[in-house]
């Protein structure tokens, strides 16, 4: 099988240069070509991206996408109506000319490519092994023209069409050609010859014999990702044209949900993340019939919406009437070239997720007889997601959820007969849109299949509030990670039942190691979650289902079979140990170390990492709650010094530049997250002497936000782009954003425009203080404020006076907990009989009413579970974890209240969780 590479891209962030289209027909008109056309090899894929100053690039239109983004808190109401809006958008981006109307609905109907045969300039055009046999440069377009036309039923009626010119002599050698020059050339040669885009052709291959070095020195094809322009070796072989033209169709190479994912993030990881393996796209591109996905037909429209089931866990709503929360459902092939899809012949079970930044996640469930029927005796499932814009309208890419993951093939990734698969959020979603992937939860059960011809789903949610009775029953362990390491000490389990060590505050890269033996002879093996395994415990299935990684020991003690594993970052590890050799037993030791780096939104207390509150964001390895912060204060006050900057004639208004230097909005990004002037200007100096590319410790937490062109591929600041890209009005002037000095006045602007919030507003407050609870925190002794009372008006001495006993009040920052906040604190709670240590994160991640019930639960997590009328002014019940005199300790309130009281409350979090105990206004 030839490996061929492709091309791809963030169609909102780089904007892609799309072309137009049209039938051939001669015509002498010229098509001038005066931008360059950079290019960047990305996860294995081919981009082109546009510096904004290409006057042929045809994005779709400029939707406000960001109006789509469902917040990290949203409620599950909010998220299903911003998806749905999002997607009534998409027929709105199908603007080129290969989409006609079809039934009210743009249809990808045409598209024509002219193949362009070179020498290259330093070949001999006169000796006849250079020459290119006319009928060969044709056969793989023959080939795909056919193939096509099958594949879309008809409705690409003319397949993929082709003209060839006869071979010329290129202006670029064989030395070491690239693609941006070979690109510009081929443009040039055929407005040369009078060719016009958008007239006479719609795409370009350009065929050529190998180069000496560079990207075209090995045989294959290169092809860009919703582009209109691919290379090809000649000659050139049916699969690979196949695969190259379904690139410049919108599709990067599809992988697999893997467990190698977690060393390449937020890289796709394409070099050591497995294939999808079963579509033309992924490693799938040597069989005979090798679709593109069923979600990517009904883009193009060539399965209708009619034959598309939509599911959603709100069942039907206003946006989506014909949704469903549930039911048993029979789908065709997708790939089936005999059988058309119709309103009775349903072919996808669509399931939305999140929109976000201009992209839809989905799942898709669907049934293909391809790829030599490999695929035929089980339900496919991904993770799919579109990326809007660019000449057809979208990318696609997605993710093939390998159900028996705990294999390196992928040919055990489909779900089998009479077992039922929870899709469990795959990392991949969860670091670009956690709460929603927490919210969207499906479960999937394979009724029947009648192979190579359908099969019978029975779709559900999972609700983690009203779970259904389990199926098995297992004996737990619990272990919580520490900085010094942790471990169960050495267990002896039955091999009769079903064990689960569940493994707390794993946190970013920490270590796990499970070390097993058997007593008694016989194998045993374990597996590895990263989420509860509720394939397996709640619904009775494989236990491979939703693995991620597996150890087989069949060792007799007393040497033992040991494996590590890699927790995904967000915080906890399962392994489980099902029955095996009946009779006997098995030793396991597991052992975990927290390496103290907190992920993306987390922050450390105590020694473990806390999720921000109410949503709130933080970059990663912060060390405390005051790293999180609000994207929507963020997006707010850097709108409004963006304004100031841009008043000053700043030009920018997103992160990124010219001339190697930050632009003033970036002065307001770091202003942002500054303690001062003096140390965002520092900052700005440091970024200035940084090379094109420059990241801060905030970039990533905002990547997503719409400030960062680069992202999902970088979090930083480009410097050295043109202005347009930026946000300037034009591409050949930053205005004042090239000078050394901007970035420092967008630090300047950010303080005079916004104000510390802790900035004194001095006439009100003074005449209003005749109530002097509220003024004593923030003056605790009564007789100093009075001399220095800004206002000289008699009022001011009289407002601290009420009280006499505020000298015995030096510990004024106890009433912080006026305000209802969860206790960062790990606490004691009893579940199923049996006392386990938790947080309030763990009880705000899943069943939330149902944990809200727990004993002592509400006084500890008063903000998660609304009870704040409960705890005000009230110690929590619990027994609580914290660090005193640099040692663990185990304590509760009664202990805070006992002697020492206030070095007790000093404990970071005690303030928010002993309430009555260490705060005087109690």
């Amino acid at each position: 099988m030839i490996v061929s590479i492709a091309v791809a891209f963030n169609l909102l962030l780089l904007p892609l240069v799309t072309l137009g289209f049209n039938i051939f027909a001669e015509n002498n008109e010229h098509h001038n070509f005066t931008a360059s056309y950079p290019y960047k090899i990305i996860n294995g894929n081919l981009y082109r991206i546009d510096d904004g100053s290409d006057n042929d690039a045809r994005p779709g239109p400029s939707h406000d996408t960001q109006q789509y983004r469902t917040s990290p808190n949203a409620r599950q109401d909010s998220r299903q109506k911003s998806v749905w809006d999002f997607i009534s958008t998409f027929d709105s981006y199908k603007t080129s000319a290969s989409y006609t109307n079809v039934n009210g609905k743009p249809t990808l109907t045409k598209f024509k490519y002219i193949i362009v045969p070179i020498w290259w300039s330093d070949m001999d055009t006169s000796d006849p092994d250079n020459a290119m046999d006319p009928d060969k440069v044709l056969e793989s377009f023959i080939y795909n023209q056919q193939y096509y036309i099958d594949m879309s039923w008809g409705i690409l009626p003319n397949g993929v069409t082709y003209q060839a010119l006869e071979q010329q002599l290129f202006t670029v050698s064989s030395e070491a050609p690239n693609f941006g020059e070979t690109d510009q050339s081929t443009r040039d040669l055929l407005d040369s010859k009078g060719f016009v885009k958008g007239v006479d052709y719609d795409g370009i291959c350009l065929m050529y014999f190998l180069s000496q070095s560079g990207p075209f020195s090995g045989a294959g094809g290169w092809g860009g990702v919703n582009d209109i322009f691919f290379w090809s070796t000649y000659p050139g072989w049916g699969d690979v044209t196949r695969h190259e033209v379904g690139h410049n169709f919108g599709h990067p190479h599809h992988l697999s949900d893997s467990y190698y994912y977690r060393n390449t993030r937020p890289s796709a990881g394409e070099e050591t993340v497995p294939y999808d393996g079963f579509d033309m796209m992924s490693g799938g591109n040597g069989y005979e019939v090798s679709d593109i996905a069923a979600a990517s037909k009904w883009f193009f429209n060539w399965i209708p919406d009619s034959s598309i089931i939509l599911m959603q866990p709100e069942g039907p709503t206003t946006e989506c009437p014909s949704c469903t929360s549930s039911g048993t459902f029979t789908l065709r092939p997708f790939d089936d070239r005999l059988l058309p899809p119709s309103p009775s012949r349903k072919m996808g079970i669509h399931i939305p997720i999140e929109a976000t930044d201009g992209t839809l996640y989905s799942y898709w469930f669907s049934y293909k007889i391809g790829v030599d029927g490999k695929a035929a005796n089980g339900l496919t499932v991904h993770l799919s997601w579109f990326d809007l814009g660019g000449y057809f309208g979208a990318s696609y890419d997605s993710i093939n959820f390998d159900a028996f993951g705990d294999t390196d093939s992928t040919f055990d990734s489909f779900v089998v007969e009479n077992t039922c698969y929870h899709l469990r959020p795959p990392l991949y979603l969860k670091d670009r849109a956690y709460a929603a992937a927490l919210q969207v939860q499906p479960v999937v059960c394979v009724d029947s299949i009648d192979v190579g011809s359908s099969i019978t789903v029975s779709v559900s949610f999972l609700d983690e509030e009203n779970l259904p009775p389990p199926q098995v029953q297992a004996q737990e362990v619990d272990l919580a990670c520490r900085n010094s390491g942790s471990n169960t000490g050495l267990l002896t389990l039955s091999s009769n039942t079903y064990n689960l060590i569940h493994v707390d505050n794993v946190g970013e890269n920490g270590k796990i190691e499970l070390e097993m033996c058997t007593r008694t002879g016989g194998i045993v093996k374990g597996y590895f979650y990263d989420s509860y395994p509720h394939s397996v415990m709640t619904y009775g299935s494989e236990a491979a289902y939703g693995s991620y990684d597996s150890i087989l020991t069949a060792k007799v003690c007393s040497s033992t079979t040991k494996t590590a594993y890699k927790n995904d970052g967000y915080g906890e590890t399962y392994i489980l140990i099902p029955p095996s050799s009946p009779g006997s037993t098995v030793d396991v030791k597991a052992s975990c170390t927290f390496n103290g780096q907190c992920l993306k939104d987390f922050y450390l207390s105590n020694g473990t990492c806390e999720r921000c509150p109410n949503g709130q964001s933080s970059p990663p390895g912060s060390t405390s709650i005051r790293a999180c912060f609000s994207e929507a204060d963020y997006v707010s006050k850097r709108t409004q010094c963006t304004n100031s900057c841009n008043a000053e004639n700043y030009c920018c208004t997103v992160g990124s530049g010219g001339c190697n230097v930050l632009p003033c909005n970036e002065g307001c990004h770091i202003a942002y997250f500054s303690n001062s002037i003096e140390e965002c200007k520092a900052e700005c100096t440091r970024g200035n002497e940084a090379s094109c590319e420059y990241e801060g410790s905030y970039h990533e937490p905002i990547a997503h936000l719409g400030y960062t062109p680069g992202y999902p591929n970088y979090f930083g600041v480009d410097k050295c782009w043109g202005s347009a890209r930026c946000g300037c009005p034009t591409d050949d002037s930053f205005m004042n954003d090239c000078g050394q000095l901007a970035c420092a006045r967008g630090c300047e602007l950010f303080e005079t425009v916004l104000p510390p919030p802790t900035a004194p507003t001095p006439t009100a407050p003074t005449p209003t203080p005749p109530t002097p609870t509220p003024p004593t925190p923030t003056a605790p002794t009564p007789t100093a404020p009075t001399p220095t009372a800004p206002t000289p008006t008699a009022p001011t001495p009289t407002a601290p006076t009420p009280t006499a006993p505020t000298p015995t009040t030096p510990t004024a920052p106890t009433p912080t907990t006026t305000s209802c906040v969860d206790s960062p604190l790990r606490f004691k709670v009893r579940k199923d009989g049996k006392m386990i240590t938790r947080s309030c994160v763990w009880v705000a991640t899943r069943s939330t009413n149902l944990r809200c019930k727990f004993e002592g639960v509400k006084t500890m997590c008063p903000s998660t579970c609304k009870s704040c009328s409960e705890a005000t002014c009230v110690d929590a019940t619990s027994r609580l974890q914290f660090i005193y005199n640099g040692r663990k300790a185990t304590r509760d309130c009664t202990w805070v209240g006992r002697k020492d009281v206030i070095n007790r409350c000093n404990v970071n979090g005690m303030k928010d969780t002993c309430r009555k105990t260490c705060d005087e206004s109690c």
